[in-house]
């Protein structure tokens, strides 16, 4: 199931309006009711305490050296959800981190109620 979550950049909440038609092809489509709404799908994976994790999200995860703080983005010249590394100047596939398991991450917040987060 394709899930959305929408951030409404005037109230500055994660409350925002979207709208689903059918368009003449018969298709379904999905539109921000306005130029404030930002629309994050989710990545349908889950972070350690099983809370689902969207676009947008700020994973922090555990190393040897300590939290390092990443944030979940759709790359779609690759078509697949991604996570980037500031501090390491580094993107790589979410699937791989799910996958992997290696590193525990859990969900700290998110790109446009918490940005500061991402900040060196």
């Amino acid at each position: 199931m394709i899930k959305f979550r929408a951030w409404d950049k005037e109230t500055k909440t994660m409350n925002g309006m979207a709208e689903i038609y059918r368009n003449r092809n018969q298709e379904i489509e999905l539109h921000p009711r306005d130029e404030n709404i930002i629309l994050m799908q989710s990545t349908n994976l889950k972070d350690k305490g099983d809370k689902e994790i969207f676009e947008g999200d700020i994973l922090g995860i555990e190393t040897d050296e300590g939290e390092v703080k990443v944030n979940v983005f759709w790359d779609s010249q690759h078509a697949l959800f991604m996570f980037e590394s500031k501090k390491y100047n580094e993107k790589n596939a979410l699937g791989e981190l799910v996958g992997d398991n290696a590193y525990p991450f859990k969900i700290v917040g998110n790109i446009y109620e918490n940005p500061e987060l991402l900040e060196e």
